[in-house]
C-alpha cells in the first residue's frame, strides 16, 4: 500500500506527463469562436471569386491550450509578429497590422494571415494560403476573414 507522500508524488509526475506539454497561449484575445465573414479566391491566371470550397456557417474555435478546429478538423495555433516577407507571400501592401495568426495542420499545410486590432482588442483575422487542384479547379489564393461569432 502507498503512502500519502509516495501517492502524491506519483500523482504529480502524472499530471505533469499528462498535462505539462500544455501551455497556454501568451494570446488570449484571440481564444474565442469565430465565423467566416468573407471568402475569396484570386486566381494565378486571372480573375476572382467566392471560395465556395468552406462552408461559411462552420465555426473556427481557438482554445487557450493553442489548439484550433473547424469542423471535423484541428491543429495548433499561435500570433506573432508579420515581417515583410509575409506582406509579399499574402500579394499584400501592408495597411497596419502587427501580428498574424499561424494554423498549423489547415488543410494538411500551415497557413497565416494579419490579425485586425484596436486598443480595444482584436476585431477580425485573415487565413490567407494558396490552393490547388483537387480542391479548386484553378490554382489561386485563398482569402478568408474571420470576426468574432458573437458580436463583443
Amino acid at each position: 500500500m502507498l503512502d500519502l507522500r509516495t501517492y502524491l508524488i506519483t500523482v504529480t509526475i502524472l499530471f505533469i506527463l499528462l498535462f505539462g506539454c500544455m501551455q497556454v497561449v501568451s494570446t488570449p484575445e484571440l481564444v474565442d469562436t469565430w465565423r467566416i465573414y468573407s471568402t475569396r479566391i484570386d486566381y494565378t491566371d486571372g480573375g476572382y471569386g467566392a471560395f465556395g470550397a468552406i462552408s461559411s456557417s462552420t465555426t473556427l474555435n481557438l482554445n487557450q491550450f493553442g489548439i484550433w478546429e473547424f469542423g471535423d478538423s484541428k491543429g495548433t495555433w499561435h500570433a506573432e509578429e508579420i515581417t515583410d516577407g509575409d506582406w509579399e507571400k499574402w500579394n499584400t501592401k501592408s495597411y497596419g497590422p502587427t501580428r498574424k495568426i499561424v494554423l498549423d495542420g489547415w488543410g494538411g499545410q500551415t497557413v497565416d494571415g494579419p490579425i485586425e486590432e484596436t486598443e480595444q482588442g482584436v476585431d477580425f483575422f485573415w487565413l490567407i494560403y494558396g490552393v490547388d487542384k483537387p480542391t479548386v479547379s484553378n490554382p489561386g489564393i485563398v482569402q478568408i476573414k474571420f470576426g468574432h461569432k458573437n458580436l463583443k
